[in-house]
Parts: structure tokens; sequence; C-alpha cells
């Protein structure tokens, strides 16, 4: 991509700027993908970049992720992450809506937004770099056979997006 003036590099190490025709690549990659995952029912969320740390305590990821989450702290002392994931935001959120009906299972949504995670070797261009675009799908489903149909059903919608045409 550095070769081709798709990227060059940013102002530090896994940092790059997305030039016009990789980001002409990145949106004809992103409408494929969201049109397919829109095509078996899943919806578009846009989730918050910063986490509160109560909400990754909840779940014990706070501790547990201490290598790769960037973590900052606003004016007032509360302590927030740039979420490397969105499960915690996305289930909370989800857990507002319940209970989900019977009908409204397999329940999917998903984003495609800017990830920040701070990689201890950052390198491979976009594939380890500090900031990355992600298109995160979540899915909710009665049981667990029904999660792993779901999960076989997803895993031909990106199969089918990457097939060569």
């Amino acid at each position: 991509m550095l070769s081709n003036n798709m990227i060059e590099a940013g102002s530090g190490r896994g940092l790059f700027n997305v030039l016009e025709m990789g980001q002409r690549v990145i949106d004809k990659l992103t409408k494929i993908i969201e049109s397919d995952l829109n095509a078996v029912g899943a919806r578009k969320r846009t989730i918050s970049t910063l986490g509160a740390k109560e909400l990754w305590e909840k779940t014990g990821r706070w501790d547990h992720m201490t290598a790769e989450m960037w973590r900052v702290t606003d004016r007032l002392g509360s302590e927030f992450c740039l979420q490397p994931t969105a499960e915690e935001a996305v289930t909370k959120s989800v857990a507002r809506m319940s209970p989900l009906r019977k009908s409204e299972l397999p329940y999917m949504v998903y984003q495609t937004t800017n990830k920040f995670r701070d990689e201890m070797n950052p390198r491979f261009g976009l594939l380890r770099a500090r900031e990355f675009l992600m298109n995160d799908l979540y899915t909710f489903d009665m049981d667990e056979t029904a999660a792993m149909k779901t999960y076989e059903e997803i895993t031909k919608v990106y199969d089918f997006s990457f097939e060569p045409t």
C-alpha cells in the first residue's frame, strides 16, 4: 500500500495516513461488506470511541487489557479508554432493549469504525497499526446452538464479500 501510494507513513511508528486511492478502496470495501450484512438483517450502529472505565471493569477487561488499551483521563479525573473493541458497549446497549422477542433473534448489530490499540510492535502497514478501521458484528441468539448457526451464516457472508468476481 505504501509503494502504491494508497497510504503514507504518519507522524509515528504504526501511524498511517490514508491517501485518496486508499480511501477509495476502503470506501468500496466498506460498502460491499455493509451491504452484505444489511442483506442478512444486521443493523448498523455507531458506538462511542471512548468507553467508561466502569463498563470495562464490570467485565474484568480494564485490568486484563493493560498492554494494548489506550487510557485517558478527563479534566475531572474520570477514566476512559479508546475502546479497542465494542463488546461491552454493544452488550450494555442491547441489554437495555431487553427482553428481545424470540422473533427478533438472532439480533445482529455491526459497526465500522476506527479502533486504537497500543501495539507493542506495530508493523505490516495497516494490519498491525495503532489506529485502523474495523468492522465488528455482534449477534445475540437464543442459545449456543443458535449462535453457532448464526456464526456459520455470517462466515458465509464475509466469505462471499471477499470472493473474487
